[in-house]
């Protein structure tokens, strides 16, 4: 039996044991309702599924860290931290030090500071995207299991509705990228998250110690990237309308003091100037995409955004929809409803996110990983709102509107196990194959080629795009390719004393693979003879004319 056989065999297996525990589950609850036990029953085989999807995801994600554009920028997002690492800035003035490109906050390169463990380039892109993966994920699973664990009926509808959660970020190509890419927005997005499930659980929402602790995860999210800036205005907005002004005026004290305490500290390590600059004066200096006006284009990707964000909105639509009916014919106070469904923190959060996301996504360089700061919220909105309309079942007013709600659940996950089980045990040679290439393949990584070049080749290669790699082998950092580009787009070009300053002191050759830009080449015209060198295989490389 070869490696293909025997990984269809082994993941078959996993489905027989998981069918057969639904069975013994749904057999030994039998004091449960029919539809209860039925859920129950399904959950080992979704659990599987899941894991199957997400195993398939993570090599996917891998496969294009390894080869894509973004694995080029997975790497080089971890250049900030490597940096402070080897006694370099990362904000510098204008007109000098090496230009990493670096215009999101501090806290990303300090959160992303234990990857610098890795003793190479690979080790650290692998060790940066579970980073991020667990910042994406560790507040969602608080959301979902904070207070469900005590009884098992609970804990099976929260279950449920991570995994429905799970499911909606694995189907939406904003969320992929987000949740497995090394990169500022899931670092941004989880402590955003963490602090509105400080307030999410918490029933006296008005004492300070709960209060300060949200209103510093808030700052640090703001530290992180400038796009989470809103929430500092949806939290506020929610603890008025839930808990009245009195506790609102705690929390915007508890904003200002944990603000002004959190910068100044970050303003001390870092040059304030520098920081200004690369923060605010060069993002907001960038262009616009394309050659529409600019209404024309907020609108589009304003579009743009609705699409991605389709399912949840349709789901939060139809809960406030029967959450309306409910609340005219109990005639429930706005507050009340605000404090009895906290899940609505997070829809606000996820509007108020609205305009940064389509500005971030409107500027040239801006990609759909700016809409995740809006569709992770009400992605999670969504999740919540189900899972406490199916807990509160016992009570009779929604009981049947609950019942409905475990009846799609039923039916969407029954449906997800007849239709793509085929699709993943199809996947199977595949994830078979690539996991038996494994090592070859991250021996393959670009940035890992370029590393032992460097090793070997100390200061005489220039790797434009795999700036991490020389900064690992030789500890010297570079201008990264891209970085330079985005200061001249913002009209701020590096002068030429600048530019050469920071380049490998006896270069030798320029080397690109998977990506060139063009403006290295354009500010080197002397390295226009194309070359082979046989320790860079596939690589385009270029050295001065003889």
């Amino acid at each position: 039996m070869n490696s293909t056989q025997l990984s269809i065999a082994f993941a078959g297996l996993l489905f027989v044991i998981a069918i057969a525990l639904g069975a013994l589950a749904f057999y030994k609850l039998s004091g449960w309702k029919i539809l209860d036990r039925a859920i129950v029953a399904i959950a080992p085989a979704i659990c599987i599924l899941s894991f199957l999807f997400a195993f398939n995801q993570f090599l996917i994600r891998f496969e294009g860290i390894q080869w894509g554009v973004k694995g080029n920028w997975s790497a080089v997002r971890l250049l900030p931290s490597f940096a402070l690492k080897h006694g370099y800035q990362i904000y510098y003035d204008p007109n000098s030090g090496p230009i990493t490109g670096m215009i999101k906050g501090p806290m990303m390169a300090l959160a992303y500071l234990p990857v610098t463990l890795g003793s190479s380039p690979v080790v650290a892109v692998i060790l940066g995207s579970l980073t991020a993966t667990t910042f994406f994920f560790v507040p969602i699973l608080w959301l979902h299991f904070g207070k469900s664990w005590k009884d098992v009926q609970t804990f099976i509808i929260s279950l449920f509705a991570f995994l429905f959660f799970c499911l909606l970020v694995v189907i939406s190509p904003v969320l992929r990228y987000v949740a497995f890419s090394v990169h500022a927005d899931a670092i941004a997005l989880g402590l955003s998250a963490a602090s509105c499930a400080v307030l999410y659980y918490n029933q006296q929402r008005d004492r300070f110690s709960t209060l300060f602790l949200s209103a510093i995860f808030v700052v640090l999210a703001i530290w992180t990237k400038q796009v989470s800036l809103p929430i500092i205005v949806a939290i506020p907005l929610f603890l008025l309308l839930a808990e009245g002004w009195r506790c609102c005026k705690r929390y915007l004290l508890c904003l200002f003091i944990s603000g002004i305490s959190i910068s100044a500290i970050l303003i001390a390590i870092f040059d304030p100037k520098a920081l200004f600059f690369y923060l605010f004066v060069v993002p907001s200096n960038h262009p616009w995409q394309g050659e529409a006006g600019k209404v024309t284009a907020l609108l589009q990707t304003a579009k743009e955004l609705f699409n991605y964000s389709f399912w949840p909105l349709v789901i939060l639509g139809c809960v406030l929809l029967y959450h309306l009916f409910l609340n005219v014919k109990r005639k429930t106070a706005i507050s009340l409803w605000f404090k009895q469904n906290p899940w609505i923190l997070f829809v606000l959060v996820g509007i108020f996110l609205v305009p940064t996301a389509v500005l971030g996504k409107v500027k040239v360089g801006g990609d759909i990983n700016n809409f995740g700061y809006s569709l992770y919220f009400t992605t999670t909105a969504a999740s919540l709102a189900l899972m406490q309309l199916a807990i509160a079942a016992k009570i009779a007013e929604i009981k049947i509107v609950a019942q409905s709600v475990k009846i799609a659940v039923l039916a969407l996950f029954s449906a997800l196990i007849l239709f793509q089980s085929p699709k993943v045990f199809a996947l199977i040679p595949t994830l078979s194959a690539n996991l038996a290439q494994g090592f070859e393949k991250l021996e393959a990584f670009p940035s890992q080629v370029a590393y032992r070049y460097a090793k070997n080749h100390p200061e005489e290669a220039y790797f434009p795009w795999q700036t991490l790699s020389t900064l690992m082998a030789d500890g010297k950092m570079y201008h990264f390719e891209y970085g330079l580009f985005d200061l001249d787009l913002a009209g701020f070009p590096a002068s030429e004393e600048q530019f050469y300053e920071y380049l490998p002191e006896n270069m030798k050759i320029i080397a690109f693979l998977g990506r060139n830009d063009g403006y290295v080449l354009k500010r080197l015209p002397e390295f226009s003879r194309k070359i082979e060198v046989e320790e860079l295989p596939g690589w385009e490389v270029y050295a001065r004319e003889e």
